[in-house]
């Protein structure tokens, strides 16, 4: 694979929110799988005969069926980045009613990462699992960042680390 190819690919899986299912080399393995099956094809429709209709097609089954995963990782990091929109103004009211209430913020975050679901709730849980094994609060922050397909969530992060920074 490419230099860098490896770690693009990972980034998507982290952004469709699919690494309990899929690895890189699941990815890789998927992406062969189809392409040799569309390659089947392609040969298939060919030796039918060769027009310019059946090298279209068979170039084009090729190409697609060798795409055809990362289209689909794609279209799941699209409809996580919507659920993740619909989902944060709740989830950050409930935040602010914990830390109202006396929560102190780490565990608010556990909180509604308990008791909610949907990508916003395992993110939050995925952070705080990132801080009980030691990481600081702005790593973690920073990985949830990454792996965020919403830019509300990604500028919520952005606005907490800044106030980590400061003091806040």
């Amino acid at each position: 694979t490419p230099m860098g190819a490896i770690d693009a690919m990972e980034q998507k899986i982290n952004v469709a929110g699919v690494t309990a299912t899929w690895t890189v080399e699941r990815l890789l393995a998927t992406k062969m799988m189809f392409g040799v099956a569309g390659v089947g094809f392609g040969v298939l429709m060919l030796s039918t005969g060769v027009t310019m209709k059946n090298i279209v097609i068979a170039g084009l089954s090729s190409a697609g069926s060798y795409i055809l995963p990362d289209m689909s990782l794609d279209r799941r990091a699209k409809d996580r980045g919507k659920m993740i929109q619909k989902e944060l103004p709740d989830i950050l009211d409930q935040m602010t009613i914990g830390v109202e209430a006396g929560l102190g913020f780490d565990a608010a975050l556990v909180r509604v990462a308990q008791e909610n679901e949907g990508p916003v709730a395992e993110e939050f849980g995925r952070m705080m699992q990132d801080r009980q094994l030691g990481m600081s609060r702005e790593d973690a922050f920073n990985r949830v960042a990454a792996r965020a397909a919403s830019p509300d969530l990604k500028g919520f992060v952005l606005a907490l680390t800044q106030a980590t920074k400061h003091g806040m």
